[in-house]
């Protein structure tokens, strides 16, 4: 039986669409990769073990299929400008696509930027939590 594999695109966040609650940015990491994520990769192991290396080699293998299809996808978005998404409104969430995939980059080089991303998401993630908590406290405020 082959594992089962997961890939969540947000489409906010690959517009570059990050959200902010009184022109304060809520969301400050390129993508969602916490800890708490790590440990249920690693199935409650601690350090990094061979399911997050393996884990990290997918999400490469992913972006540079997405990378080879870019100029594809580019198009589609582009057709799709007129379709009313909130977070596609315009050629610069486009743009903020493009830059993302590297696509003026060599493979070697768009990699490299990747692996930045990836080890700023990781890095960074306790940003991501503060913005869970306090999105739970407000939510629970109003009830």
């Amino acid at each position: 039986m082959r594992p089962l594999r997961l890939f969540h695109i947000d489409f906010g966040h690959i517009l570059g669409n990050f959200k902010s609650k009184f022109g304060i940015k809520r969301e400050r990491v390129p993508f969602i990769l916490t800890h708490d994520f790590i440990h249920v990769i690693q199935q409650g192991k601690t350090g990094y073990t061979e399911k997050f290396g393996s884990f990290r080699l997918y999400c490469e293998e992913a972006y540079l299929v997405l990378r080879k299809n870019g100029n594809l996808f580019i198009t589609l978005f582009a057709l799709m400008l007129t379709a009313g998404l909130p977070e596609l409104t315009s050629v610069k969430d486009i743009q903020y696509l493009k830059d993302s995939l590297a696509l003026g980059k060599t493979d070697e080089d768009a990699l490299k930027q990747f692996r930045q991303k990836f080890d700023e998401a990781l890095r960074e993630s306790w940003t991501t939590k503060v913005n869970w908590m306090a999105h739970n406290v407000a939510k629970d405020n109003r009830s």
